[in-house]
């Protein structure tokens, strides 16, 4: 059985130390989409439909370069089922502080598919 709480903590652990390649590798599937609501580029350009590890490697790294540093200051109302994750989160980062939901479906211990809504309640300098 799926332990969403450890898989969500491994997630965070990997963004935390700045370990994007690491993150793609171990968690996303070869075929993995990331649907984001994020305006991480600021163009107003949403969603971000992104396919591929390559790609998700390219579009993460943007988003942590845009983000900075991030403080995340908690995550609740964690969900898991056998293959499905679902929580809230809120962070501080360059950008501002950030609340948002992900989603993830699980296929064989991996993200194939990732749903993501953030916003920005204070923006930054």
């Amino acid at each position: 059985m799926l332990n969403g709480e450890q898989f969500l903590n491994d997630q965070l652990s990997y963004f935390i130390n700045n370990d994007i390649d690491g993150l793609v590798r171990d968690h996303y599937n070869e075929n993995a989409v990331l649907i984001s609501y994020f305006d991480i580029y600021g163009d107003g350009n949403v969603p971000h439909i992104i396919e591929g590890k390559d790609n998700l490697l390219k579009f993460l790294k943007d988003y942590l370069n845009a983000s900075g540093s991030i403080n995340v200051k908690y995550v609740s109302k964690i969900a898991s089922t056998n293959d499905s994750i679902v929580f809230q989160t809120e962070f501080s980062s360059n950008l501002g502080d950030v609340k948002g939901t992900d989603c993830w479906y699980i296929q064989n211990s991996k993200i194939s598919r990732h749903y993501a809504t953030a916003f920005v309640t204070n923006p930054g300098e």
